[in-house]
């Protein structure tokens, strides 16, 4: 075997220029050619003698970048003829592209880079054409497309997120954390289909959504044995609003001193009582003596803060009835609280689920927002498919195995151990998962 510094099998080095790519990056061009060795040169039909050498295929492909430059290789390699029966053999190198001029080992780092970093920045990186790199970057979504639909989990969350200017429905496993899918719209037909396919919806116990009605509704169609669970940051968020509301209208009616107070005091009045330093109770408890109905609404914000705070659903449940009962008695001096009070007697029982549940959040899902977002923002330029196929590369926990004929057999019987029939596994793998379309 021939060395280089390439480290590319039968590769001989010629000379090597210098130039710069038109953004100004560096450009390592080397001339090369490969060696055909004695038993290159034996006819594959057994014919007697070695093959002749004949004129050689000229052709400039890439390779991976060294360091911050560029790297391409004007390549020839041998093409042989035997004398007797006249085949012709092309020795083209097995570390050379099939459809492409590029190295294997280059599309291999374009495939692992373009899922974790944008189009643009794959191809500063590596000189390649944005067009190629997507092209590489769908090849390879098809082949690590799971082969299976997703399992249910035990804890379902459900919510809506704003990427791209479009409204996307989300769906996640709140156990792990992994995103199960991103939806291409958050109606209730978009969750509907979904959950249609979803296998072993039975297993579902809990669901945590919002407090949207729809999401409700399609939480009790399609998983009829599972608990509905508001999201506790959406409950307690209304009664910041509420403080937030009566601070702003304190603000409009004193003086420009007092509304500097004011503004001064709004990061006190959203902290929690026992999170207070001492120099900072004091100062809250002077702008609560000086604007009565702000202390008011304070105390109103942390008591439905204290009723999150109980650990037993019976106490919550008690606690709740009496903040309700609170406010319904203060309606005249803190009307801002009203409509509070009126969304939790509408979601009464999937809020008291919170404690029936093991406390369940949430969370999850809307940190699987941000980081959805900031996928986003890595590429504003993809469309939904490959927004969604990256997105599950990075945060889905699905197994994904490419449709190859090597793994058709591990494929088949995991597909038969989950239950499949012989026909819809056949209709899965080939009908079900044709190859993106150029």
């Amino acid at each position: 075997m021939i060395a280089n510094r390439f480290g590319l099998p039968g590769l001989l080095e010629g000379p090597t220029s210098i130039t710069l790519d038109p953004d100004g990056t560096r450009l390592e061009i080397t001339e090369a050619h490969l060696v055909a060795v004695d038993a290159d040169r034996l006819c594959p039909h057994g014919c007697p003698g070695r093959m002749a050498s004949k004129q050689p295929v000229m052709v400039e492909i890439q390779d991976v970048p060294l360091g911050l430059a560029h790297r391409r290789i004007h390549l020839a390699y041998p093409v042989l003829r035997c004398g007797t029966c006249k085949t012709t053999r092309r020795l083209r190198p097995d570390w050379l592209d099939v459809t492409r001029p590029m190295t294997t080992r280059l599309v291999a780092m374009i495939e692992h880079e373009s899922h974790r970093a944008s189009t643009v920045e794959v191809a500063r990186r590596t000189g390649v054409d944005e067009r190629v790199i997507g092209q590489i970057f769908d090849e390879a979504a098809w082949r690590w497309q799971p082969v299976a639909p997703p399992l249910a989990p035990r804890r379902l969350g459900i919510d809506e997120a704003h990427i791209g200017r479009v409204w996307r429905g989300v769906v996640v496993d709140l156990d792990s954390g992994a995103l199960i899918d991103i939806l291409e719209g958050r109606g209730k037909e978009h969750f509907r289909a979904f959950f249609d396919g979803l296998e072993g919806a039975d297993a579902v116990e809990v669901v945590a959504i919002d407090m949207t009605r729809a999401y409700e509704e399609v939480a009790r169609e399609c998983f009829p044995g599972a608990m509905v669970v508001v999201d506790r940051w959406h409950v307690t968020q209304k009664a910041r609003e509420a403080l937030n509301t009566v601070r702003e209208g304190v603000r409009k009616r004193v003086g420009r001193s007092a509304a500097a107070r004011l503004n001064a005091g709004r990061a006190l009045l959203h902290k929690r009582a026992y999170e207070l330093a001492l120099a900072e109770r004091e100062s809250l408890n002077g702008l609560c003596r000086r604007h009565p109905d702000l202390g008011l609404a304070y105390d109103l914000k942390e008591g439905l803060f204290e009723v999150y705070d109980q650990k037993d659903p019976v106490r919550a449940e008690a606690w709740l009835d009496k903040w309700l009962a609170c406010v319904d008695a203060v309606a005249e001096q803190a009307p801002q609280f009203a409509p509070v009070a009126a969304m939790i007697r509408n979601w009464h029982g999937p809020i008291l689920a919170y404690w029936r549940t093991g406390r369940t959040t949430n969370a999850m899902t809307e940190n699987a927002n941000g980081r959805l977002k900031r996928i986003h923002r890595e590429g504003r330029t993809l469309d939904f498919r490959r927004f969604r196929a990256k997105a599950l590369y990075r945060m889905g926990a699905r197994p994904r195995v490419g449709i190859l004929a090597s793994e058709i057999l591990w494929a088949w019987a995991t597909l038969r151990n989950q239950g499949w029939t012989t026909e819809r596994i056949v209709d899965h793998l080939t009908v079900g998962h044709s190859p993106p379309q150029p």
